[in-house]
């Protein structure tokens, strides 16, 4: 032990020397007594506040005092007493026996430190049934070191309690490891995903994980291959003493690369038995804890190894749909137009067992699909973007075959094979020269009651057959048309591009029919098809025939808005509106979900289409607005949330009659009238207005007919930009896509012209509505049905018939289609004969038979 000497003594020992007078000189020598340093006290000043059961994570501040100096450092160590309280043991710092360093003391400046500390023993003392806490008794012992080197013999200490909570760890993946019911099936190469927590500790996440996975062989040497078997045998199969566990590993913290991958499982044992595997998984969090949770399915699986497994394929090609599945026979069959351009994208996916895809690749035509060096291979395998869509591509003829295969990291492989057969198209020479498509769902109808007294339902298929075999047979009508031979009744059958393009001209006379009652919902409205692609385009080869083929005469109630399928549409439905959610283009209003637009498709590769711009009425057609009279369907007004039939009635807004636009009449007619300038609903048919009561305004009783449609007009003030396709930009280098044909007659419009045709002193509306007592013509067209000045419905002098001059060019006759947004047979028969044979005759050019009227 040091000795030192005081000041005082020093000076007495000088003094005595001088006394004495001892010697002829200064001494320097030292004598007297040694005086002993006085060891240091130790003092912990702070402690966790709760030392029963404190955390894993402890503060604790101390001092020291030295008697006679200075604290120059301080020494702590900390013990794990385990169960059985602090010993001897627990605290020593050198095995007596061997010499061995058992617990070193460790040196600070400080007089504080945060120790991070175990809680790695189950079950505290005391929790409850279902607090996971394990816990370890620990105890903190601190010395102060004075200048000289002397330690405090009895140092202080403070025994406490570490707990934690337990953390956990769970599957989430594959999906097949959570079936309940039997072992799930994986491929070789295993890959299991896995999620940790750890509820009490700052990253909130656990810092190691260990896994276990062997045969599930049972005690009777049999596997275990379901959830009840493996759960009555749970720690005979997982033992958490079970030598086979790894040892413990970091936490992976990046969820994308977090995965326990256990390459080329065997599939069979020796004795070709199938092998099924038991798994599980434990955490460990920074206290030591573990989790002690075995659910089946959770942490535990039961996996058989199937070498059948692979990726789930889904390609789409944005018209002609798609095909979705797994293995080596994903096959599809279509046929296809001459020029039509294809545009293919595809992805896969392995999650479902949770492997990860490797490569793609795809060719056209390949010859040999297992020789990696086949020419018509597109691409080597790899995974980039260009490994995942085609690039566009058409034919002229033949049949061709786009092979897509996808392997996954167990080498499983997915390959699909879509032959796509290009259609002929015959010589016009050799084409028939009219097909009849009769679209209307009428072959039970009980609609359309006649006049008194026989009431005869009046929208049955043998009515309408009627009219147009008059208007398209003979005398007058279509040379070679027969009735028999050259007529699709949707009801019976359907047509398919194949037969469309034999014949020169199609009549197609349609009518807003739920899927799959009628040709137009179950060939061409948008669907996910036979596989589940989501909200995708279904191929319109009416688009081809129009562009190449033939001419098409389509009329009918809703026949643009036939082609699309969602509900709940706000009207105007503007194609080319990007309003509402960016994905889906639906917004909320008034608590209703609204179809404000149709926003954006992503294609498998990744490609953002804008959907309205692809549909048939704006693609094909040239349509840009959409817009119906008064619909008693799901269509709302913009921006109200209010039913559009409640906003405009079909009293006042309906269609009455139609009118030649004068544009139109100067055009194609300069020699005269062909059909008369205005052409009225059916007097058969539309008869109730001759039955009205004369003590009754005819706007007070309910119109029949609301779903008739108008085009590229924004009659509520939507406001939504919106550009009417016209010249070489759009397709139609002569002028406008849609060319009116037929403008629109009100019927509140028809009241006025019939009331001053009978009294040209007839001032109505004025002076019928107002504050005499009479209902407000508000309350009977809705407040959203007239213009400003109250004397014409905003319906009224809207394009309701046009020709469709954007696929006019490259088709044989070079003349443009012909749209009617309304059923002809409910107008005038003898004046809507003379126009259906003009269209056919004059304007497609067909042949016709003399003696028509």
């Amino acid at each position: 032990m040091a000795k030192r000497f005081t000041v005082m003594s020093l000076m007495t020992l000088a003094t005595l020397a001088v006394l004495l007078g001892i010697g002829c000189g200064p001494s320097t020598e030292l004598t007297g007594s040694v005086i002993p340093n006085s060891l240091p006290n130790t003092e912990v000043t702070a402690r966790p506040p709760d030392v029963l059961e404190a955390g894993f994570v402890v503060q604790f501040y101390w001092t020291g005092f030295d008697p006679d100096g200075r604290i120059a450092s301080y020494q702590w160590k900390m013990s794990d007493n385990g169960t059985d309280g602090i010993s001897v043991q627990d605290t020593l710092t050198f095995d007596p026996v061997t010499g061995d360093t058992l617990n070193a003391w460790t040196s600070i400046a400080s007089t504080d430190s945060t120790f991070l500390v175990t809680a790695d023993i189950p079950d505290f003392p005391g929790d409850p049934e279902g607090i996971n806490r394990s816990y370890q008794t620990h105890t903190f012992l601190v010395r102060a070191i004075d200048e000289d080197g002397g330690v405090d013999p009895t140092p202080a200490m403070v025994s406490f309690n570490s707990t934690t909570l337990l953390p956990t760890v769970t599957l989430t993946g594959p999906a097949a490891a959570q079936d309940d019911s039997e072992a799930g099936r994986l491929p070789s190469t295993v890959t299991l995903l896995f999620e940790g927590a750890d509820p009490d500790f700052e990253t909130g996440i656990p810092t190691q994980v260990r896994y276990l996975w062997k045969p599930a062989l049972l005690p009777n040497g049999s596997y275990a291959t379901t959830g009840n078997a493996f759960r009555n045998n749970l720690e005979y199969l997982v033992s958490f003493d079970d030598s086979l566990w790894t040892d413990w590993q970091p936490y992976d913290t990046n969820d994308e690369t977090r995965r326990i991958i256990l390459p080329d499982q065997q599939e069979l044992d020796a004795s070709g038995e199938s092998i099924f595997y038991a798994f599980c998984i434990q955490a460990k969090d920074t206290a030591g804890a573990v989790s002690i949770d075995r659910g089946y399915g959770q942490q535990v699986a039961n996996l058989g190894i199937t070498r059948g497994l692979s990726p789930t394929l889904t390609v789409l090609e944005t018209f002609l749909g798609g095909i979705q599945g797994s293995g080596l026979y994903l096959q599809r069959s279509l046929d296809i137009a001459a020029g039509q351009i294809l545009e293919f994208s595809w992805t896969a996916d392995a999650s479902g067992y949770a492997g990860a895809v490797e490569s793609y690749r795809y060719g056209w035509d390949v010859s040999d699909i297992n020789d990696p060096n086949d020419p018509n291979w597109a691409v080597p395998p790899g995974n980039s973007l260009q490994h995942r869509s085609a690039q566009p591509r058409s034919f002229n003829s033949g049949i061709h075959v786009l092979t897509i295969e996808v392997i996954d990291n167990s080498n499983q492989k997915t390959r699909a094979t879509i032959t796509l057969d290009v259609v002929p198209v015959p010589d016009p020479a050799n084409q028939l020269p009219l097909l009849l498509v009769d679209d209307v769902k009428d072959q039970n109808s009980n609609s359309w009651p006649g006049p008194p007294p026989t009431s005869a339902t009046l929208d049955r298929d043998a009515y309408r057959d009627f009219f147009w075999r008059v208007a398209l047979g003979d005398p007058g009508g279509v040379a070679g048309w027969d009735s028999l031979s050259h007529t699709v009744d949707s009801e019976d059958r359907q047509l398919d591009y194949r037969e469309a393009v034999g014949y020169r001209a199609i009549v197609w006379a349609g009518r807003w029919v739920a899927f799959p009652q009628s040709a137009i919902s179950s060939q061409f409205r948008p669907a996910g098809g036979s596989v589940n692609l989501g909200d995708v385009d279904k191929y319109v080869w009416m688009t081809p025939y129009q562009e190449s083929v033939g001419n098409l005469f389509y009329a009918g109630s809703q026949a643009m808005i036939n082609y699309l399928a969602e509900s709940s549409f706000e009207l105007p439905i503007v194609f080319e509106s990007r309003e509402g959610n960016a994905a889906t283009g639906y917004e909320s209003v008034r608590d209703t979900d609204v179809r404000r637009a149709f926003g954006y498709r992503e294609l498998p590769n990744g490609d953002l289409v804008q959907v309205g711009l692809s549909r048939f009425p704006f693609s094909t057609m040239g349509v840009s607005v959409v817009d119906l009279t008064s619909p008693t369907a799901s269509y709302f007004e913009f921006g109200t949330g209010l039913l559009v039939s409640n906003r405009r009635t079909k009293a006042c807004v309906a269609l009455k009659g139609l009118e030649i636009d004068p544009d139109f009449k100067a055009q194609y007619m300069p020699g005269g009238d062909v059909f008369d300038d205005q052409i009225w609903t059916s007097s058969t048919i539309d008869w109730a207005d001759d039955y009205a009561p004369q003590d009754q305004d005819v706007l007070e009783y309910n119109y029949t007919w609301g779903f008739d449609e108008f085009y590229n007009a924004d009659v509520v003030g939507r406001g939504t930009g919106w550009t009417e396709q016209e010249g070489a930009e759009w397709g139609c280098p002569e002028g406008l896509c849609v060319e009116p044909m037929f403008r629109s007659i009100s019927r509140y419009n028809w009241v006025r012209q019939m009331r001053q045709e009978a009294d040209p002193t007839d001032t109505w509306p004025d002076g019928y509505y107002g504050d005499d007592g009479q209902p407000q013509l508000n309350d009977l067209c809705g407040d959203r049905s007239l213009k400003p000045d109250r004397y014409s419905a905003i319906t009224h002098d809207q394009t309701v018939g046009f020709i469709a001059n954007k696929p006019a060019a490259n088709k044989p006759s070079q003349k443009g289609d012909v749209v009617f947004g309304f059923d002809p047979y409910r107008f005038d028969d003898a004046q809507m004969n003379k126009v259906i044979r003009w269209v056919l005759g004059e304007h497609f050019g067909l042949s016709m038979t003399a003696g028509g009227k």
